[in-house]
């Protein structure tokens, strides 16, 4: 009897079918991802949080202000680097678009306190905001939601309470990637095929 045939047959009906379904299943399970932002006047803070299998994996991150406000500065790639204007077309805004629509979101909440002596710019951002709100219920489908605003025609400040909690899938993040890259090495080889033309030179006799 052979021992490697019979290790290849239990190969086939065994562990590929499980590898399978565990990659299956990896592509197919979400992320919870939630992002928190308190504004008081002045004072900015971003987080972001992400939970995934079972909060085995739970990353806490603050985005903004960044805690190492160390900045390594170097002359010489300073002055190498040169500004890029990306061509960023319509297809390619939309295609993002329609794969960030796919995304689950969890949950929304936003409790907004503004204020400020001018009346009317009080009462245009007021119904700014509102006008917002009600897009956002109108057109997202969202699990919880929870949206307010209190203005107020005395003093001037600002506070806010946001957090978006979204759940996309592995599955959902490379597709976001490739669509991305895709667009990053479009610009690229444009701003490539953009320089050549005017790097081209004439060796004929002029004479």
């Amino acid at each position: 009897m052979r021992y490697n045939g019979i290790f290849d047959l239990s190969f086939l009906l065994v562990v590929l079918p499980v590898l399978v379904s565990i990659i299956i299943i990896i592509l197919k399970s979400s992320l919870n991802i939630i992002i928190t932002s308190k504004i008081q006047n002045e004072y900015v803070c971003i987080k972001i949080n992400i939970k995934y299998m079972f909060n085995l994996i739970n990353i806490n991150k603050q985005l903004y202000p960044p805690k190492s406000k160390e900045k390594k500065t170097n002359t010489n790639k300073k002055n190498e680097r040169k500004k890029r204007k990306s061509k960023v077309k319509f297809e390619d805004i939309l295609s993002i678009y329609n794969l960030l629509k796919k995304i689950k979101i969890e949950e929304l909440y936003s409790e907004i306190e503004f204020g400020n002596e001018n009346i009317s710019f009080t009462t245009f951002i007021y119904i700014f905001i509102n006008a917002i709100y009600g897009n956002l219920a109108n057109i997202i489908e969202i699990n919880k939601i929870y949206l307010s605003i209190n203005p107020n025609f005395t003093k001037n400040y600002i506070t806010t309470n946001i957090k978006l909690h979204i759940k996309p899938t592995i599955k959902d993040l490379i597709d976001i990637g490739k669509a991305i890259y895709k667009i990053y090495k479009n610009n690229k080889d444009g701003e490539v095929n953009e320089s050549n033309k005017f790097n081209e030179k004439s060796y004929g006799n002029n004479s």
